[in-house]
């Protein structure tokens, strides 16, 4: 049986039995869990990747950086000469980041490598390696990064929420910090810290917002892609607290999902869609068939969120997928594990 894997990236880890992540151990103090990718940017044949790119994959859980260098994260050009790039860590956002020396060719296809020895902080190594491939454009990326969704909105919004943005690509997490995604209430700005989980920026408030005040979020042109062009303009918006001074301890609901329940003949280019009743945390879905995905997160007016799972590659023919999510809310209140599967297209 085939399995889609979902990790969600505040958990330690969620087992999978196709791509690559272990199962959570059963013994308490010891962390013997395999760390897994959940994201990786350019996704998997990507077509559209400017010569001036930065590579960059996410990690489920800490990783030891020593283990991520030049030699276990490597792109390699058509030939299998190895591109000369510095490899460095992000700890605060488990992202490593490949930083090529010069310039890539125009219209090349180079294939991404993450060797599975690269380990964990416990020490515990992937234990599979994962490749992909994605194409250069004939030119540099100039494209500026934007705004196209955000969290919250309207005017009754829990004191204990978390401030989410959607980015129109992969940014720089370097770029994403207090000084350039700010939050500020009644004239003082509000203290709190700044994550960045796949294209998604995160402000958690260093504690509960004020009840009945209105905010206003801000991200500034401090902002880079993974080119370094920055925004082009600063982006704002408003919303206001509820009345109450209580934290929001409401579970999120699932509404539907897409493929459903059990759903046969699917098709094997079929996306996977889950809508939500209720600001969700970034979901990073990682692996399917051994491939990373990309995942689009979209906050919507009506306060619903929906997630958006893209198989870089098509699914398998007749096979039986099997998705397990148990994400939170940006309060944090968690659902219950909820568990689906669907069967694809002989």
């Amino acid at each position: 049986m085939r399995k889609i894997c979902c990790l969600w990236m505040l958990l330690l880890v969620s087992g999978c039995g196709g791509g690559g992540g272990g199962s959570p151990s059963q013994n308490v103090g010891v962390d013997t869990t395999k760390p897994a990718i959940t994201y990786a940017a350019p996704a998997n044949r990507d077509t559209s990747v400017g010569t001036n790119s930065t590579i960059t994959v996410s990690f489920s859980e800490a990783m030891n950086p020593a283990t991520i260098n030049s030699n276990t994260f490597t792109v390699s050009a058509p030939d299998g000469s190895k591109v000369s790039a510095a490899v460095v860590y992000d700890a605060d956002n488990r992202i490593a980041q490949f930083k090529p020396a010069a310039a890539m060719n125009p219209n090349t296809v180079y294939t991404v490598a993450v060797d599975h020895e690269v380990t964990d902080q416990a020490g515990n190594a992937m234990g599979t390696s994962y490749s992909w491939a994605f194409t250069t454009e004939s030119a540099a990326d100039t494209t500026a990064p934007m705004v196209i969704s955000h969290s919250p909105q309207g005017n009754d919004v829990p004191v204990n929420s978390q401030i989410a943005a959607v980015l129109s690509e992969a940014v720089d997490p370097a770029t994403l910090t207090a000084a350039t995604f700010t939050i500020s209430g009644n004239g003082n700005a509000i203290t709190g810290n700044v994550t960045l989980v796949g294209t998604t920026a995160i402000f958690t408030p260093g504690s509960s917002l004020t009840a009945n005040t209105s905010y206003t979020a801000t991200l500034t042109t401090g902002v880079k892609d993974l080119a370094g062009n920055g925004m082009t303009a600063g982006y704002s918006w408003s919303f206001t607290t509820r009345s109450s001074a209580a934290p929001d301890t409401v579970a999120p609901r699932i509404i539907s999902t897409n493929p459903a329940d059990d759903a046969q003949n699917v098709p094997l280019n079929a996306s996977i869609v889950i809508l939500f009743d209720k600001p969700i945390y970034p979901i990073l879905l990682g692996l399917v068939d051994g491939i990373p995905t990309k995942t689009v997160i979209t906050y919507n007016p009506d306060l619903t969120t929906e997630i958006r799972i893209i198989p870089t590659q098509d699914l398998r023919p007749g096979g039986t997928y099997r998705s397990r999510i148990a994400p939170k809310d940006l309060s944090g209140n968690q659902i219950a594990t909820y568990t689906w599967e669907f069967s694809t297209v002989p």
